[in-house]
């Protein structure tokens, strides 16, 4: 089951990472999809047009 991403602020376009791995698309939008590969705890890192970035960790069951 996809896990919505969303973003607010930052400079389009963006990059999503998952656990270090870069998701197959740049997109300007400020929402995106990510499928988990399994359970437990994930790092999800999103970049903005200028190198800013910002992480979370989530638990998935």
């Amino acid at each position: 089951m996809p896990l919505a991403l969303k973003l607010q602020g930052g400079r389009a376009p963006f990059r999503w990472l998952a656990n270090g791995k870069l998701l197959p698309e740049t997109t300007r939008r400020r929402t995106s999809q990510w499928i988990p590969d399994g359970g437990g705890y994930s790092t999800l890192t999103v970049i903005d047009a200028v190198g800013r970035a910002a992480s979370v960790r989530v638990f998935v069951e």
